[in-house]
């Protein structure tokens, strides 16, 4: 048995590459999101305090609320701006490091990220992305995460480039080499159609909620007042509307063109429960199990554990690999 930590820099591949880039066009787009969202917040609070009804405790409350929200989503916007030049540095660089070795565990660290505890060497803390698969959606770099578990004593290869944080790797890639996996491609039946249409819809009923949810709370704290209901509803559409549409027309976009599905199978080589937030106010603490290469999220935490053999089925699209999920399932 080899115990050596062996390190070594290479060529980022052409895939990994576009990958980065993926995710700095991401970056560029939710700190433009966030400015714009911040902006209209501000915008909002200044309607609400000065021009609605200035001589109201309760409106200047709400108003104040909005401001700190705005405030909170420029100051966030310079915060993703800074990992925005990470990525562009890792790209210009065009190298990553690829650490293998005997793993013995994993641990979750405090700073949500995954320590790589090495039989020989020294442990390697890498950033996870963990994309929300249930609905095609991105990976993200920050997510609040409560567990991890692996399998033991594997040998592991960790392809990596340097993550925003200090002392942290970003990991593009995983590698447990005596756990293949099964990949296929085949047509969708009207069952698969059927499951994938059903996300739109569930996204629209989701973001009614928060709307209404959120008119209320702001209704409350406004004393109940009619007067308040109009602008304080309005405001809330204005924002909400516009990006619950657009975000409706991509997932059913992507839903109506796939023809055909992926089946992924393969043993369960890692697991993590991770926060997935919808909106402000709604989240839920998710498993993602790996399958390969893939982190695959679901919703029972109880599905499977590392060294079980799983199938997750995706819709195909040609330019993205996988979108969204149909099901998943252990065998």
């Amino acid at each position: 048995m080899m115990n050596n930590n062996n390190r070594q820099e290479v060529f980022l591949t052409d895939e990994e590459s576009a990958f980065l880039q993926k995710l700095g066009m991401k970056n560029r787009a939710d700190v433009v999101a966030a400015i714009i969202g911040g902006t209209l917040l501000c915008v909002g609070a200044g309607f609400i305090i000065d021009i609605g009804f200035p001589q109201d405790t309760g409106a200047l409350w709400i108003g104040i609320l909005l401001l700190l929200l705005g405030c909170f989503c420029i100051r966030w916007a310079f915060r993703l701006k800074g990992a925005g030049n990470t990525f562009a540095t890792v790209r210009s660089k065009n190298t990553k490091t690829i650490i293998s070795g005997w793993v013995i565990r994993i641990e979750l660290t405090k700073k949500d990220t995954i320590r790589y505890i090495f039989e020989q060497g020294e442990p390697v803390e890498v950033k996870v992305l963990l994309a929300q698969t249930l609905s095609g959606g991105s990976p993200q770099l920050s997510r609040r995460m409560f567990e991890a578990d692996s399998l033991q004593f594997r040998h592991v290869s960790l392809h990596v480039v340097p993550a925003p944080a200090p002392d942290t790797w970003l990991l593009l890639q995983v590698d447990y080499e005596q756990f293949p996996t099964t990949t296929i491609i085949l047509p969708m039946t009207p069952e698969d159609k059927k499951a994938v249409m059903k996300e739109p819809i569930l996204f629209l009923k989701i973001m009614a909620g928060i709307l209404f949810v959120a008119t209320f709370l702001l209704f409350c704290i406004g004393g109940f007042r009619v007067q308040f209901l109009l602008p304080v509803f309005g405001v809330l559409t204005l924002l909400l509307v516009p990006v619950s549409g657009i975000l409706y027309w991509w997932m059913w976009k992507r839903g109506a063109a796939a023809r055909d599905k992926v089946v992924i199978s393969g043993v369960v080589t890692e697991k993590f429960i991770a926060l997935v937030r919808v909106g402000k106010n709604t989240s839920s603490r998710h498993p993602w199990y790996r399958i390969g290469a893939a982190a695959i999220e679901a919703y029972d935490k109880n599905m499977a554990a590392p060294g079980d053999r799983m199938e997750a089925e995706f819709t195909w699209l040609k330019e993205a690999k996988h979108g969204n999920m149909i099901r998943i399932r252990k065998l």
